[in-house]
């Protein structure tokens, strides 16, 4: 096989689990509108083959204008509709599959066969020929050893899949794909369904009686089970700003025979991912699935005797010398290269690109990102070598550490950093800045600050870049366990330093609200508003800046809504502008009712003064904007 056909493999294996992700896992039931009951058995007879053509597609593209871009084009059945319009690049897989009933029960149903026969792999890139722009190309999947995939369906339903021990992970993933397009009930609307993503929401439509139209919601629900959630753990940045934006449609459209069959499912999903800093930036994926039946046909496949399910798999096994794993429709997780062997640069040659002229460059982008995907490749010894091979370039490897989140990384810069040493603080504070920064940290690095946050650092800079990096990665170690449980001792150390804090020394009070502003705990809620009662305006500004850092669910309205009221009315003590500008952000923030916003305004026109003309002024602006926004 040439490098070409193997770069076209490793194509697949990089596209297919992004495709299964978003375009095959999504396609849910494919159903079929009886006349009441459930599919049966009969739909599949004993004896019988079923060959359908199969064409499986993903294309790429930009993104198009934002002013193209709203919920209501994403409806549209053209594909260039709010997207950018012009060539794309993508690749489509053409074969055929057999699908057989191998073993069948009234009791357990049947247990099919699904066999791909010859797949062909069709690439497009951006100067490929009009008008398709798709063309053969040569790949391994001309030679691969292609494995059956057998599925327990009973009464219109996937229950389980057992596959092949060593059949290539892409092709299992396609076949869970098509069995998924098996699945056909007949006696449930619009609800909740198991798919290969979880658990979806779905609604259908009729045409006629012989043409039915589903749509599938993009929010589901993964199984809660524990391998199943790390498989598909999912990071996503705690800023959204940082963060990016996916709109998305799923549209099933199937055709039944006169006998109520599956003759033909089409399946198209559009999907657009934006940048939340830069909307400009991002991509459009757009899927297809067309599965049709071209014939049927006498079977040359011995039936397997068993009693059960577990004994038939056992049988097919035997039969077929094949080592099958249980399995079911959740596709499994690929290793999807960072970049192709031919853009690939080895370490010493991205060391060399990661120099302060290449700033703020793409090269210095993608070198960036190969650099981040070998450090989580590689041991903290390696690391460290790399280190002291760029230590010219300290502070970008320092971030590239930083962005890896490994425990070896995290190892690796420790020993090369010193917290010690009270004039060399530079080095420290970047990585410090980066770690913060990490959307998905080893929690093990988060206990390893702590501990030298307990121990102490020499220099009062790195002692308060340290206590607010350690607070950060609380907060988003948290959000990636869904548990506040995390940290809870690392939160408790914080509040009995704040606790201890001299009268004297207001700059202590500060720093460790400051970190209790990163922490973003439900459980300080009370403390803040205490502070910013009981302390002067210096430390009370601080503690209100940490409320408004926290999500206004965190709020009883019954017992907080009364205090910002208090505190914008400055009911039983004098609080700073700044203060009071912050709790009627707070309080617009978390839906007020008439009454709430009627006696604000009723203090504000009696009590009006030019010494607070700016805090006046302004709560008349966000009145104004609120109001405009309810209207």
């Amino acid at each position: 096989m040439n490098s070409k056909g193997s770069m076209s493999l490793r194509a697949i294996s990089s596209c297919t689990f992004l495709l299964i992700e978003l375009i095959l896992i999504s396609f849910g039931f494919v159903l079929t509108q009886l006349g009441g009951g459930v599919a049966s058995g009969r739909h599949f007879e004993i004896g019988t083959v079923y060959t359908y053509d199969y064409v499986l597609g993903v294309e790429l593209n930009e993104p198009g204008p934002l002013t193209n871009f709203s919920s209501t084009t994403l409806g549209s059945n053209s594909k260039s509709s709010g997207y950018r319009t012009g060539s794309t690049v993508g690749y489509k897989v053409l074969c055929q599959v057999q699908i057989t009933p191998v073993w069948q029960s009234e009791h357990d149903g049947a247990i099919l066969e699904i066999q791909l026969i010859k797949p062909e792999l069709h690439v497009k890139s951006r100067k490929a020929p009009a008008p398709e722009g798709f063309h053969s190309h040569t790949s391994n999947l001309d030679s691969i050893t292609l494995h059956p995939l057998y599925v327990h369906w009973k009464q219109g339903i996937v229950y389980k899949t057992y596959s092949v021990g060593q059949d290539d992970v892409s092709l299992v993933n396609i076949k869970k794909g098509i069995a998924n397009l098996l699945q056909f009930q007949t006696n449930k609307a619009d609800g909740i369904e198991d798919t290969p993503r979880g658990q979806c929401r779905t609604t259908y439509s009729n045409k006629d009686s012989s043409h039915l139209m589903k749509t599938i919601s993009s929010e589901c629900l993964l199984p809660a089970d524990t391998v199943t959630q790390e498989k598909f753990s999912k990071t996503s940045h705690i800023s959204t700003v940082l963060g990016s934006t996916t709109e998305s449609t799923v549209k099933v459209e199937l055709k039944l025979t006169a006998n109520s069959f599956v003759e033909e499912a089409s399946v198209t999903e559009n999907h657009v991912v934006r940048v939340n800093a830069k909307k400009e930036v991002g991509a459009t994926i757009f899927g297809s699935q067309h599965f049709k039946l071209k014939d049927s046909a006498n079977a040359n496949t011995q039936l397997v005797k068993a009693g059960n399910v577990e004994t038939a798999i056992v049988e097919i096994g035997k039969a077929k010398e094949l080592t099958l794993n249980l399995d079911s429709l959740v596709p499994h997780p690929e290793k999807i290269p960072i970049c192709e062997v031919t853009n690939c640069k080895a370490s010493d040659t991205l060391l060399a690109i990661m120099t302060p002229d290449n700033m703020a460059s793409t090269k210095m982008a993608d070198a960036f990102i190969q650099m981040v995907e070998k450090f989580r490749q590689s041991s903290s010894t390696e690391i460290e070598k790399m280190l002291s091979d760029g230590v010219q370039i300290l502070p970008q490897l320092l971030d590239v550490c930083a962005a890896t989140g490994t425990n070896s990384a995290h190892q690796a810069a420790m020993k090369i950093l010193n917290f010690d040493d009270p004039e060399e603080v530079s080095n420290p504070e970047r990585y410090l800045l980066g770690l913060s920064l990490s959307t998905s940290p080893d929690p093990t690095i988060v206990t390893e600050l702590f501990s030298l946050l307990k121990k102490g650092v020499k220099n009062e800079r790195l002692h308060e870049s340290l206590l607010l990096t350690t607070a950060a990665l609380v907060h988003t170690t948290r959000l990636q366990q869904s548990s506040d449980e995390f940290g809870v001792d690392i939160e408790n150390y914080f509040l009995d330093s704040l606790q201890k804090c001299p009268e004297t020394k207001p700059e202590c009070s500060q720093l460790l609200l400051r970190s209790l502003k990163n922490l973003k705990s439900k459980s300080t809620v009370e403390k803040l508003f205490d502070i910013v009662q009981k302390s002067d305006s210096r430390i009370g500004v601080v503690a209100m800046k940490a409320l408004y850092a926290l999500p206004t669910s965190f709020f009883d309205r019954s017992l907080y809504r009364p205090i910002l009221i208090r505190i914008i009315n400055q009911l039983g003590k004098k609080y700073d502008s700044s203060t009071r500008t912050l709790a009627i952000d707070i309080l617009l923030r978390d839906q007020p009712t008439k009454d709430e916003i009627r006696e604000i305004l009723v203090f504000q026109l009696k009590n009006s003064d030019s010494a607070h003309a700016e805090v006046s002024t302004f709560l008349w602006n966000r009145l104004h904007e609120f109001g405009e926004k309810k209207s």
